[in-house]
């Protein structure tokens, strides 16, 4: 049956669901952006919520076909909103992400794979935009942007706001952002696309990715493109050889080219362990106040389940996103109990399919670098991404994909 734009209700329930997955993840819509006024981000806040109630008109949700998302979104907005330091933690937003969440369960394999595909579609569009505009400010094609404060009152550091995509500017370097608040963010991601697509760079969108996701210089990116490298490489002599020839090309690249020392420069810097701190520098996601806070924790803190959701906020703690800081306000228990089932649930919707598990455990590599993975996006490219493998696996034997 036809529906709006001759689209099929069944398509447009998938569009309905896409537009708030991608809205969710654009700088513009996080709440202390600096690149868009806050009348920016209440519209595209209504525009979230006008996408869930048309979602629900036309969805059918009969069969829970991944139960894991529905046990692991109750259980962070428990934990998000009712397990705090102090007061509730309410939100509309966060409201509106448990209920997509709940929807997504619903989604057969068919549709988890389509959501899958075309987000990797906007990414690619994404990272040629990204391309063009790191020529661009390295060249000087004289595109129009401006000169905006990074988000967080971050000191020197600063956005080149091209409007359609963002660059990270700090002393005398850049950073590729895409549409994310951070190049990290789309680091990241653009890691775990790659490994989704098993590095076929037959496919010139992959390289757009590959290629914009090395503007990002995010240390989560060269370590999870190299970790699903070397894991695959177990499996793949073709992946193996790709693998050395990689590292060769990147040291003589290095060796040859990087007079200056800015590639070997950056390595260092990313790579050197903090003795204050106790981290590498590419891992700098925790700043001096959130230590004063860890060593309280550590002489008498409720261990098992943390201070609460808040607690280090509340503390002066604005510059820190790191998994200790989840140890903090949820506790060792705690923060096990969530990843641990999120995980598991990887587990049981890859069932068994070798590639699925490989990715999962570069997935779970992703956590170290970035915990906060409990949004729609993430959850998609989990769970729609082992879908996405084991369909392709099965069609590549010749079997017939089973959803459960």
């Amino acid at each position: 049956m036809k529906g709006l734009f001759g689209l099929q209700r069944n398509q447009l329930k998938l569009v309905f669901f896409f537009i708030p997955t991608v809205i969710s993840t654009l700088a513009i819509f996080q709440g202390d952006t600096t690149l868009a006024p806050p009348i920016i981000e209440a519209t595209l806040s209504i525009l979230n919520w006008v996408c869930f109630l048309m979602l629900l008109f036309t969805s059918k949700m009969k069969k829970v076909y991944t139960p894991a998302i529905i046990v692991v979104a109750f259980l962070y907005f428990f934990i998000k909103n009712f397990h705090v330091a102090s007061g509730l933690g309410l939100s509309f937003s966060g409201i509106l992400m448990l209920l997509l969440m709940i929807v997504m369960s619903f989604f057969d394999y068919k549709e988890m794979i389509t959501l899958v595909q075309w987000f990797r579609r906007y990414m690619v569009i994404m990272s040629v935009v990204g391309i063009i505009i790191s020529l661009d400010f390295l060249i000087g094609f004289g595109l129009p942007h401006e000169l905006v404060e990074y988000y967080g009152m971050n000191g020197n550091a600063y956005y080149e706001n091209y409007h359609f995509s963002y660059l990270f500017v700090q002393d005398d370097g850049i950073r590729l952002c895409g549409l994310f608040n951070e190049p990290g963010y789309m680091g990241t991601i653009s890691a775990l696309l790659l490994i989704l697509e098993r590095f076929n760079f037959k496919k010139i969108g992959n390289v757009f990715i590959l290629i914009a996701g090395g503007f990002t210089l995010s240390l989560a990116f060269f370590i999870l493109l190299f970790a699903g490298l070397v894991i695959k490489s177990f499996t793949s002599r073709r992946t193996r050889h790709s693998l050395i020839a990689t590292v060769i090309v990147a040291i003589i690249g290095v060796a040859f080219f990087d007079k200056e020392h800015i590639v070997s420069d950056y390595i260092k810097e990313q790579t050197t362990f903090d003795k204050q701190s106790n981290t590498i520098g590419g891992h700098s996601r925790e700043d001096s106040s959130f230590l004063k806070v860890k060593k309280e924790f550590d002489m008498n803190g409720p261990k098992l389940f943390g201070y609460g959701t808040g607690y280090c906020h509340q503390h002066g703690v604005h510059k820190t996103a790191s998994l200790r800081m989840n140890f903090v306000e949820w506790g060792y228990l705690g923060t096990f109990i969530i990843y641990g089932l999120l995980l598991l649930g990887g587990y049981t919707t890859a069932k068994k399919d070798k590639n699925a598990l490989l990715f999962l455990m570069c997935f779970a590599l992703s956590i170290l670098q970035r915990p906060n993975v409990f949004s729609v996006v993430y959850f998609l490219i989990l769970f729609g991404g082992i879908y996405y493998i084991r369909y392709y696996d099965r069609k590549d034997n010749q079997y017939v994909f089973k959803s459960r």
